[in-house]
């Protein structure tokens, strides 16, 4: 199965059969990573994509650094006011 393989709601099929707490290895670790470093390249945040997936916002950051993803400032988007 490939990264490609979608399910109507846009996860890859293969992260449909990951348990919440399930190690990920091998091609699991590797599509997952993708996909994590795709969503939030499009903008969502760190917990947003952990509620996506099920996952918990320290598995989303750590699958984020190994991807090499460059993590963006905390607290989001801030507008200037004066």
């Amino acid at each position: 199965m490939t990264a490609d393989t979608k399910s109507p709601d846009g996860i890859p099929l293969i992260l449909g059969d990951i348990r919440p707490g399930q190690r990920l290895r091998g091609q699991q670790a590797v599509v997952y990573r993708q996909f994590v470093a795709a969503q939030y390249d499009t903008g969502r945040s760190i917990s947003a994509i952990a509620q996506l997936t099920n996952r918990s916002y320290g598995a989303v950051h750590d699958a984020l650094q190994k991807a090499g993803v460059p993590l963006r400032p905390r607290g989001g988007a801030r507008t200037r006011t004066g």
